[in-house]
């Protein structure tokens, strides 16, 4: 292969360019635009125009491919939607194109012409026009990375200020740029996710990925088992800021583990991931916010580069608080004949501090061209302090008081997750995808529940102590090759040895002394898993496809060390079959289907048999003998992108005939038991949208819709639900004069269904102002968010009825608050990346038990 390239830059000041003809040609060419609008115009006329190329192409003669790839110059990522057009070289310069289309929305290109001399012309808003000449002489031409630089004067002369994409769409994966979102510096991770197509977080902050509760939590591609045992906790309290971008897998394929229904969050740190040549230095952003309910986090990302070394650090500090939460049950005892036996009420004021820390450190090293060494490092500690008064009052069939009595509580929750990584790389000399990594990984999760209950002389004070700790290693061989043309195959095995220990201990209080109870239990729960997987992947001009299978074999043993109960191992196996296809129906737009079989194998917070006994007239606990959820899902979806308008639609339908739900019955005390079992059938059909629109050059609007219909059924319960539940994430960002930049958003939620009753929803408005100084160096912000109660509060009630009780539970969150926050960037070099290896481990085979929702002791939140 013959291939001249040839790189020219034609800029608003005046250049000397001895080629005449593509001078000539590049003042004809789309260049510099100053509107959206005008951008519009051209794309639409790209069809009439690509049907031009087709038919000015010689086809008698054999095609060659040319390919390439136009990367932003400041990000190093891919720049989506480029105009580009390809010519002849001798052709005059008032000529008609060959060629006359975009890039994909990865900024990947691709064209079949003959052999001879042409030149291919770039033009995108914001940026300089770029050219290259090239030469085919009967072989593929690989254009390589074409950098795209920012045009400063059109981007003053413009004022091209607001409009980064935040989405990039793909049919399997969906990707939410955080860090240009300016709502970024001033929200929770929390509340960013309520942003995020085919994420939603209802009103008691439980998160649903692409409409289910079952999902795991990624952190730069390896697993976080604390972000997935506790997702709306941990995300509440860290910073959006802390991550660059998150991405939506929804069809994880063979190479994933078996579990997560919903798919994986892929959550992206490297804040500098250009593909630009790397310079020694270092490059830090130090942020901090401190808002009017006591909360204050700070945190630094720091980045270094020293020759082929290279190192990212990101470790945030954090204390939130929240005061005045109130919380009334009304619990009522059923006869056989539905009567009403006896109603127990209750009102609890209760307050929250919750200090911790998020830290992770990335490190690699560039052995040469062929092999890479990378390790990570992981460390979060927080440490939550709810004290709680609560008053109870029971009454008898008649309505008459039977007796009442008050408690104070003080609950200490401590829960942290270490984590340890290295992988190697091995690429292969002459082969560009091919690749071997071997993988290692090293995770612990300790918890710590102390809940001390005083009765004031009516019962036994109480103290209960659960710990739990999950320790777990990952040794993992990935393969990957490119298998034909367009083809790629990939295959691997994983062996997981996950020791999850419980020690749960119960004291009550006897004359003056904390004397242990018969109830406490110890006890170990085992897990190696072997896994081997292999998937296949074929690319075509406008069609793409994946199929691939993965089995997982799963050897248990469950072990009392003390307290009641029997050992016991089992072990059984699990085939996972998936597969997607795609088809390119324009050069905006794509459609696709895709079928997977998920598993959710229950954590130790389901399997815990410890008996929480603190409250009197309650009591929970889990169940040893839960099995594995088995969950069919089919995926249809549609994207569709352009300068003005983004578009994706994401259908669904979820069958699950085993599904883990919690119950409760009222035993022959009288006591209301909740524990969990596989006692229920799921059906979901349902549909993400989301849409953004660029209005002009300084305002977007944006709106992250799901909903759908759910049906759930128990025979072994007698119970069974269904309805339509929605929710919605609205708002607009708009450019103010002066550079300042304006969020205002709106969240709504109906509700949602479980299997014995229904949770009210909540609506929220929340907005923030921004102003960016010393050449974006420093970024100073205001935000707030207000409740449509009282007091800018929030009010969420939950109904849920069994064969023996009805239990209404209404709580009261004082949402309202107004933040202050700033960041500060600085360094001196641009671009240090971290290198990733191709593959890491995945570690999503486990079901934890969301701890988002108020435990009401009888009902769980099954998301939508």
């Amino acid at each position: 292969m013959q291939c001249t390239i040839k790189l020219i830059h034609t800029e608003r000041v005046k250049k000397t360019n001895p080629e005449s003809v593509i001078k000539k040609r590049n003042k004809k060419g789309i260049k510099n635009m100053s509107n959206t609008v005008k951008k519009l115009v051209v794309i639409l006329g790209l069809i009439a125009a690509a049907t031009i190329s087709v038919s000015a192409a010689p086809a008698q003669q054999n095609l060659n491919p040319v390919s390439g790839k136009v990367l932003d110059a400041a990000t190093g990522e891919g720049e989506p939607y480029v105009t580009y057009s390809i010519a002849s070289v001798e052709a005059p310069a008032d000529a008609a194109p060959l060629k006359m289309t975009i890039t994909d929305e990865n900024g990947s290109f691709s064209e079949q012409l003959p052999d001879g001399s042409y030149i291919i012309t770039f033009s995108t808003l914001g940026k300089k026009d770029l050219t290259q000449t090239f030469t085919i002489q009967g072989s593929p031409v690989d254009l390589g990375n074409i950098i795209m630089e920012d045009d400063e004067q059109m981007i003053k002369e413009a004022s091209v200020t607001a409009l980064r994409k935040l989405v990039k769409m793909e049919v399997d994966k969906m990707t939410y740029s955080v860090e240009d979102d300016v709502d970024s510096k001033s929200m929770t991770m929390l509340d960013m996710l309520r942003k995020v197509p085919m994420v939603t977080v209802d009103a008691q902050d439980n998160i649903t990925v692409n409409g289910s509760s079952s999902f795991k939590v990624y952190v730069d591609g390896k697993p976080n088992a604390m972000l997935s045992s506790n997702p709306s906790q941990m995300f509440k309290m860290m910073p959006a800021n802390a991550f660059k971008s998150v991405e939506v897998i929804t069809n994880p394929g063979a190479k994933y583990d078996a579990e997560g229904v919903g798919g994986v969050l892929n959550l992206i740190t490297d804040k500098s991931s250009g593909q630009k040549a790397i310079q020694d230095g270092y490059n830090a952003t130090v942020s901090s916010e401190v808002d009017t309910q006591g909360d204050v986090d700070g945190g630094i990302f720091l980045t270094g580069q020293k020759g082929k070394f290279s190192i990212s650090a990101d470790i945030n500090l954090m204390r939130q608080q929240m005061k005045g939460i109130n919380a009334t049950t009304e619990l009522q005892n059923l006869g056989a004949d539905g009567s009403v036996l006896s109603t127990l009420s209750s009102s609890q004021d209760m307050s929250q501090t919750a200090p911790g820390l998020y830290s992770d450190v990335s490190a690699s090293y560039e052995i040469d061209s062929l092999r890479l060494l990378t390790a990570t490092l992981g460390i979060m500690d927080f440490r939550t302090k709810e004290p709680q008064n609560t008053a109870y009052t029971m009454t008898g069939p008649g309505g008459a008081t039977l007796f009442t009595y008050n408690t104070d509580g003080e609950g200490g929750y401590k829960y942290a997750s270490y984590r340890a990584g290295m992988d190697y790389q091995r690429s292969f000399a002459g082969v560009e995808g091919r690749a071997l990594t071997a993988s290692y990984l090293f995770s612990a999760r300790p918890i710590d529940n102390d809940v001390y209950t005083y009765y004031h002389g009516y019962a036994d004070d109480r103290h209960s102590d659960n710990k739990e700790n999950s320790l777990e290693q990952t040794a993992q061989l990935d393969y990957s090759t490119p298998w034909g043309q367009g083809g790629n195959f990939s295959a691997g095995a994983k062996f997981i040895s996950r020791v999850n220990h419980s020690d749960s201990d119960y004291f009550l209080l006897q004359s003056g002394a904390w004397t242990p109870d018969a109830g406490s239990v110890e006890f170990k729960h085992i897990n190696n898993i072997v896994g081997t997987y292999g998937e296949y992947s074929l690319a075509r001009e406008k069609w793409s496809g994946k199929a691939g299978v993965r089995y997982e074999h799963t050897f248990q043993q469950v072990r009392y060390l003390s307290g009641a109960g029997s050992d016991f191992g089992l072990d059984y196996g699990n085939l996972v079959p998936s597969a997607s296809v795609q088809y390119n129906t324009g050069a905006t737009s794509n459609i696709g289907l895709s079928y997977n079989l998920r598993i959710s194998r229950p954590g130790i917070g389901y399997l815990n048999p410890y008996v929480n006994r603190s409250d009197i007239s309650s009591i929970s606990y889990g169940n040893v003998n839960l099995e594995t959820e088995k969950s069919h899902r089919i995926n249809l979806v549609y994207n569709f992108f352009s300068p003005v308008v983004m578009l994706n639609l994401s259908g669904r339908y979820i069958y699950c005939g085993n599904k883990i739900s919690q119950y409760s019955f009222f035993d022959s005390e009288g006591v209301l038991n909740t524990t969990y079992g596989n006692i229920a059938s799921e059906q979901r059909i349902g549909l993400s949208a989301f849409v953004n629109v660029n209005l002009g050059q300084k305002t977007r609007i944006y709106s992250n819709f799901d909903g759908g219909y759910v049906m759930l059924d128990s025979k072994t319960r007698g119970l069974s639900n269904s309805g339509f539940q929605f929710s919605s994430f609205t708002g607009v960002q708009h450019t103010l004069p002066w550079d300042l930049r304006l969020s205002l958003n709106f969240m709504y939620d109906n509700g949602r269904y479980q299997l014995d009753g229904h949770m009210d929803g909540m609506c929220a408005l929340m907005g923030g102002l921004s102003k960016s100084f010393l050449d974006d160096k420093l970024s100073i912000g205001i935000s707030g968010v207000t409740g449509f109660e009282k007091g800018g509060a929030i009010k969420i009630g939950m109904y849920t009825k069994g064969a023996d009780y009805v239990n209404n539970f209404l709580t009261r969150v004082p949402l309202a608050r107004v933040g202050i926050n700033l960041s500060y960037r600085f360094g001196t070099a641009q671009n240090i990346q971290v290198k990733k290896a191709k593959h890491s481990i995945n570690n999503d085979d486990v079901m934890q038990k969301s701890s988002g929702a108020t435990n009401t002791g009888t009902s769980s939140v099954q998301g939508q």
